[in-house]
């Protein structure tokens, strides 16, 4: 008998323990008031319009040919950026926000590399050795001052998988 009334206490516990974690689980979420959901909500909407105005300036950062649009473009997206860290929700809507914006970092710092190692190939093509050569001067001075590194290259997807050259 008194094994039968350990059993039936030691259900009865488990039993407790069972529908307190399932009861605690079920009212977590209403744990917070109704306005505080609603706010959370709200910011929650205002964060995915700003991921659409950051998806619409990432398209049309990649899209321009121009250095000064991409430029102009990639700061725009780092302020954006920058606002939207001061959500607490940040990472429920932008789920890789760190890489974004070192990828769009380095965009900003690899942009006048890259044109001027396009004008370095134009020049080449004409056969101006001596634009050619400044024209490359010119990209390395760019990496030196900015310190651009080559994880700034490879964030940005901008060279060749087998050789490393930058494409």
């Amino acid at each position: 008998m008194n094994g039968f009334i350990e059993a039936v206490i030691i259900l009865a516990l488990v039993g407790a323990i069972l529908i307190y974690v399932f009861y605690s689980k079920s009212t977590s979420n209403s744990s917070m008031s109704a306005k505080e959901r609603k706010e959370r909500f709200q910011r929650i909407q205002e964060l995915e319009g700003m991921a659409n105005t950051v998806d619409k300036l990432i398209f049309s950062m990649n899209e321009s040919d121009n250095l000064n649009a991409k430029k102009k473009r990639a700061e725009t997206i780092l302020q954006v950026l920058n606002r939207v860290s001061d959500y607490p929700e940040y990472q429920e809507v932008f789920e890789s926000f760190d890489e974004l914006y070192k990828q769009v970092k380095s965009m900003l710092l690899v942009a006048p590399v890259i044109e001027h190692l396009k004008k370095a190939h134009k020049y080449k093509f004409k056969k101006k050795d001596s634009s050619e050569k400044n024209a490359l001067l010119d990209a390395l001075y760019e990496i030196e001052q900015n310190n651009i590194t080559d994880d700034d290259f490879m964030r940005l997807g901008s060279h060749n998988e087998e050789t490393g050259e930058i494409i």
